[in-house]
């Protein structure tokens, strides 16, 4: 009962996390559910739990007029999912939960600095769909398509609306892709949906609730705070795989 007491908690939190930011669901709940569910099963919860929060925006995403993505991030996206789900078969716990830990860091030492560092140049479709393709890769290997895409925007110097409508697009198509494979394979099984299920109405209300507070909340201040704890979570992670 305390396992599933903590998953839910991991969906509440991650939830409202990507209601007010768009993007790193994954994140947060990869970094708690990690120690209860082998990669087997915390991969395809976290992408139906994510796809699930991704889904109550959907209507903000349609009726904004800047809700537009490059062709070539779409096509990078979709010929990384084959490859990261190819590394996925073949990496062990303790790999995950470092390789997770890193993901954390590099994201948020990246998004910490990201001010100081030189704008890239856009409308290149050669940067375009390599960040397509690494956030593919990162989607099939465990649900992580987020981090580089979001790094890439925020060095483009989108505003927070174009960068939402630019990379939600993305993220919810490589994880829709990445969990049709695993039920394809049979990687979904009862437990996952049964977890999912129980998950939905936290993530749906989270996701509400997390949208609202981005509203009234200043932007720095939030991404400080959301930005510092994702590098203590990612710091927590490689350390036992390093001292353990």
């Amino acid at each position: 009962m305390s396992g599933t007491l903590a998953i839910l908690a991991g969906a509440l939190l991650a939830g409202f996390v990507q209601g007010a930011s768009g993007f790193a669901f994954a994140l947060i709940a990869t970094a708690i559910w990690v120690w209860l569910l082998e990669p087997a099963q915390l991969v395809p919860l976290v992408l139906i739990c994510s796809l699930t929060s991704h889904l109550t925006s959907l209507r903000l995403l349609v009726r904004d007029k800047q809700a537009s993505i490059p062709f070539a991030l779409l096509a990078g996206g979709a010929a990384g999912v084959p490859i990261g789900m190819l590394l996925f078969s073949r990496i062990d716990v303790q790999g995950f939960k470092f390789a997770v830990g890193l993901i954390l860091i590099f994201t948020c030492t990246a998004m910490l600095f990201a001010a100081r560092l030189p704008a890239l140049r856009s409308g290149s479709r050669r940067v375009e769909g390599l960040v397509g393709l690494a956030s593919g890769v990162m989607g099939g290997l465990g649900g992580l398509s987020g981090p580089v895409p979001v790094v890439w925007s925020t060095l483009s110097r989108l505003d927070k609306h174009r960068q939402r409508a630019t990379v939600q697009p993305l993220l919810m198509m490589v994880g829709m892709l990445t969990l049709a494979a695993h039920a394809a394979t049979g990687g979904i099984g009862r437990d996952t949906l049964g977890l999912a299920a129980l998950s939905a109405p936290l993530v749906v209300a989270s996701s509400w609730a997390g949208k609202k507070a981005f509203d009234r909340m200043p932007d720095a201040a939030f991404r400080q705070v959301l930005l510092g704890l994702l590098l203590l979570t990612g710091l927590g992670l490689i350390g036992p795989a390093l001292f353990g």
